[in-house]
């Protein structure tokens, strides 16, 4: 491969990992609405328990792909350094184009990111006033 075609495949990361946010965000804000506006369902137990369980799959299948994304990025980074002329490199390098971001930035912000759907959910299905929900049952 061309330094040209590994550039340009560093760039297709950076959008993969963008949109993949986008696909993050868009998921929790629609389970969080959902349930925030259809009122039968914040107080239907077991879809709740499906909803958050479904999250947090869906949560831990999309940190997987944003870790693969970035390894990928690395591995073209680590060629696109062995391809391309060290002014250019330079220029890039100091662009903060060529490296993709560390795992350590990564993984907080989606942990945070799940710890709010779900702390959401929990907030959003809590019985009213609350207590306990055998005290709101009448038991």
């Amino acid at each position: 491969m061309n330094a040209e075609t590994l550039l340009d495949q560093t760039f297709k990361r950076w959008d993969m990992l963008l949109n993949a946010w986008y696909v993050y965000a868009a998921a929790a804000f629609a389970v969080l609405a959902l349930v925030a506006v259809v009122r039968p369902l914040r107080q239907d137990r077991p879809a709740i328990r499906l909803f958050q369980v479904g999250f947090a799959f869906f949560a831990w299948t999309h940190l997987l792909a944003l870790l693969y994304i970035l390894k990928s990025w690395a591995a073209l980074a680590a060629q696109l350094r062995l391809g391309v002329d060290e002014g250019t490199l330079t220029r890039f390098e100091n662009a903060g184009v060529i490296d993709a971001p560390d795992a350590v930035w990564v993984v907080p912000f989606h942990v945070i990111g799940d710890a709010l759907v779900l702390g959401g959910l929990w907030w959003l299905t809590r019985p009213a006033g609350g207590g306990s929900v055998a005290a709101h049952s009448g038991e």
